[in-house]
């Protein structure tokens, strides 16, 4: 049975368009629903029928509408999850209360190897809880946080858990803002040096 949010009001003929929708897409590896102005209404319905029914390895969901309240049901869904490898929530309105909710997922997850989430509301505090999840998790290959505001601080926390983690082998840091790139320090570069010749560290 899908679990509705409480505070979705929207028609209940929208959430027939999109499981009809969601019904036709053939058992395909991938599943794309970028651009589709998806909230976290649609949440539920998605992972019923594309993660659940469908099984897919490759869901996009860049460029909608998701926030924290999605991602938190993406995080449950993704504990016991074996199906979904790729995941791509690019361009969404994710913070990091929803960053953290992901990333509790990925403690347990033994799936998921490549994690999307540029062009969000992501800052230090969400790469903290990312970084933590890195000493442990041994899994994740690739992950993309570009587009973001992490700082140096961010920086730091993702360089130190990189020294015990031996999987992540992409890690995309490009940041567009040029007010944002102002505040870029040397010590990023520091901070990475030393893993150059294990990791692809993204930073322009």
């Amino acid at each position: 049975m899908l679990v509705q949010f409480a505070s979705c009001d929207k028609p209940k003929d929208q959430d027939k368009k999109l499981n009809m929708r969601l019904a036709k897409l053939p058992s395909d590896d991938t599943v794309y629903l970028q651009d589709q102005k998806l909230t976290d209404c649609d949440i539920p319905i998605v992972v019923q029928e594309a993660v659940i029914n469908i099984k897919c390895s490759r869901l996009v969901l860049d460029w909608n509408k998701i926030t924290d309240k999605g991602a938190e049901h993406f995080g449950r869904v993704l504990q016991s999850n074996t199906s979904l490898s790729v995941l791509f929530m690019n361009n969404n309105q994710i913070s990091n209360r929803g960053t953290n909710y992901i990333t509790q997922a990925l403690y347990t997850n033994r799936t998921l190897t490549e994690l999307h989430i540029r062009g969000n509301q992501i800052t230090d505090e969400g790469a903290l809880f990312i970084a933590q999840v890195l000493y442990i998790n041994s899994t994740l290959e690739e992950l993309y946080l570009a587009d973001n505001t992490i700082g140096d601080r961010g920086a730091q926390y993702l360089a130190l858990a990189l020294t015990q983690n031996t999987t992540l082998k992409v890690l995309d840091l490009r940041m567009e803002q040029v007010n944002i790139a102002n505040n870029i320090k040397i010590c990023w570069l520091r901070s990475f040096s030393y893993l150059k010749h294990r990791v692809k560290v993204i930073r322009k």
